[in-house]
């Protein structure tokens, strides 16, 4: 009796693990942000930023320094890159205002994303790249604008060598 008793539980485990295993299989596997490289990804943001990075050389930017921020224009004469530069800033305002957070180990993002919210962010396509119009009324979060714009600019001018590199907040203006 105890034979068939144990043949029998173990029979009962074997159906239960499968029905289990069935129904896991059944579910779509959650996917992570980095699985794929498709547009809104980190893997694909990723990876448009370090072909910015490695053809920074392409890359020329000025920018005008204004009271509640900064004006910026990104361009190249390679279209590729042109490209890469209007995918590339719109992503970013994308993440800024979804809070999907990139660089949290550098101050000065860290800071950017958490003041996401005192940002405005005005795009514009200008055929060989692009035209940031970036704002706020807040004075410290104008200085982190006026900071990040600094940092964008020394991407475009050392590429990797600049990425690896920790950018300071800078301290809120006196009163």
């Amino acid at each position: 009796m105890t034979t068939r008793r144990t043949i029998l539980f173990a029979c009962l485990v074997s159906v239960a693990a499968a029905a289990l295993l069935a129904a896991c299989a059944a579910q779509p596997a959650p996917r992570a942000d980095t699985d794929t490289a498709s547009p809104g990804t980190v893997r694909y943001d990723q990876s448009v930023f370090h072909a910015l990075l490695e053809d920074h050389t392409k890359i020329r930017r000025t920018v005008t320094v204004l009271p509640n921020g900064a004006e910026a224009v990104t361009e190249s004469d390679d279209p590729a890159i042109a490209e890469m530069l209007v995918d590339h800033v719109t992503a970013m305002k994308d993440r800024l205002h979804t809070g999907r957070r990139i660089r949290q180990w550098d101050p000065l993002y860290a800071a950017m994303f958490d003041h996401a919210d005192k940002i405005q962010l005005t795009i514009t396509p200008t055929g060989k790249g692009v035209r940031v119009l970036e704002v706020s009324s807040d004075p410290h979060v104008a200085e982190m604008i006026k900071a990040h714009a600094r940092a964008v600019s020394a991407f475009a001018a050392r590429g990797f060598d600049e990425s690896a590199e920790a950018h300071p907040v800078p301290p809120p203006p006196s009163r």
